[in-house]
């Protein structure tokens, strides 16, 4: 059903959108490359949030608690001011729109492995700039929060990979895990200053 409506969405939008981006964009040169045949822009019906700045805490709107790192994994616990729940938006290190993590401990949120599936744990690791570890803060078709995973909508054609609780859990400890984005309520997150 979810599919539906976004072709349906994407049928009344397209001639809104292609308006928006032809009086949006300077005149491209008549010297400039042909774009490549059978590649369509996609649309995507996603709004960034404004941008977080400071430091606060990751809260998960379903169980009310925090993210925070023990013995280098990522999991939700009650809400402290420990160093490891404590969390920086660094908008002095992104690329395409995202940013990394880092908590007070110098750790940036990361996929485990870099590897980009459903259930992958979440760590607290050193900060290296691969794309894992590049976020983004965002809605969803109108949805509530996600942390938007980098590597994840590059390797995936544009899929969203999001921030999670394994099994919507909301018991303390239980481990934060990327997973494509479907709007489940373990996927909605709050930037707590």
């Amino acid at each position: 059903m979810h599919r539906l409506l976004q072709a349906r969405w994407f049928r009344l939008m397209l001639p809104v959108v292609a308006a928006a981006l032809i009086t949006a964009l300077p005149a491209t040169p008549a010297s400039a490359a042909p774009a490549a045949a059978g590649k369509a822009p996609r649309v995507a019906v996603v709004s960034p949030l404004t941008t977080l700045n400071g430091n606060g805490r990751i809260l998960n709107d379903h169980s009310g608690r925090c993210v925070g790192i023990g013995a280098g994994l990522a999991g939700i616990w009650e809400c402290t001011t420990e160093t490891d729940q404590t969390w920086k938006f660094d908008t002095g290190n992104c690329r395409l729109g995202s940013c990394t993590i880092v908590n007070d401990l110098g750790e940036c949120l990361a996929v485990n492995g870099g590897n980009i599936s459903n259930g992958q744990r979440i760590l607290g690791f050193h900060c290296s700039g691969s794309d894992d570890q590049y976020w983004s803060y965002f809605t969803i078709d109108g949805n509530r929060e996600n942390f938007i995973n980098l590597k994840g909508t590059k390797t995936h054609n544009g899929d969203y990979y999001v921030l999670a609780v394994d099994s919507i859990r909301t018991d303390n400890g239980a481990p934060v895990v990327l997973w494509k984005w479907n709007g489940s309520l373990d996927q909605h997150w709050t930037w707590e200053f």
